[in-house]
């Protein structure tokens, strides 16, 4: 499991991916919880993201490009969610994958928490986050 210093160092460089592109997301799932409320263990980095399928292959360029990109998945529907993983080799530890969870922002609900997130300060990049409320 990659160490959460990683992850939180992952977390903002893929969030100022992101941001560079002008996707809107947010931070979702454990690492979240981690950051707003009670630490937590986990593995990977859920974003919930508000884009076009034409931007998958933005990010996924821009992923390769700073990371080793192990795997793309299609994006896999769920009854209540649309979900893209990306697998990557940790930059730090090369024998530990980092998950990254993307889910598509494909209906109201998703849309207004992405609008409704609230901007937190990790290591002095703003990470828009899901708001509980």
């Amino acid at each position: 499991m990659a160490e959460s210093t990683e992850l939180v160092k992952i977390l903002t460089q893929v969030s100022e991916l992101l941001d560079q592109l002008k996707v809107r997301f947010c931070l979702i799932g454990g690492f979240a919880v981690s950051i707003v409320a009670n630490p937590r263990a986990t593995e990977d980095l859920d974003f919930l993201v508000i884009i076009e399928n034409d931007q998958l292959n933005n990010i996924e360029s821009a992923l390769r490009n700073h990371f080793t990109v192990i795997q793309s998945k299609d994006i896999v529907k769920f009854e209540n969610a649309s979900i893209w993983r990306v697998l990557i080799k940790s930059p730090d530890q090369q024998d530990e994958l980092i998950i990254f969870d993307f889910v598509l922002a494909d209906r109201d609900l998703y849309r207004n928490a992405v609008k409704n997130a609230i901007i937190i300060e990790v290591n002095g990049t703003p990470v828009p986050v899901c708001n509980a409320k």
